[in-house]
């Protein structure tokens, strides 16, 4: 039984990686939800987290 050739190209034959870029719009989407993260922390977390520390229970 004879081996096949396994050269580098030949490997390289059935495996394309190309690299895309991420469109804007997932940029955006990753924007205004980092946003919406740190209103919702300002707004809501910090005060709640002050009124339980200060009054637990």
């Amino acid at each position: 039984m004879a081996e096949a050739e396994s050269t580098v190209e030949v490997e390289n034959h059935h495996h394309r990686y190309v690299a895309r870029t991420i469109p804007w719009y997932i940029h955006a989407t990753w924007v205004v939800f980092w946003v919406f993260v740190i209103y919702y922390v300002v707004t809501w977390l910090i005060p709640a987290l002050q009124s339980e520390i200060a009054k637990p229970g």
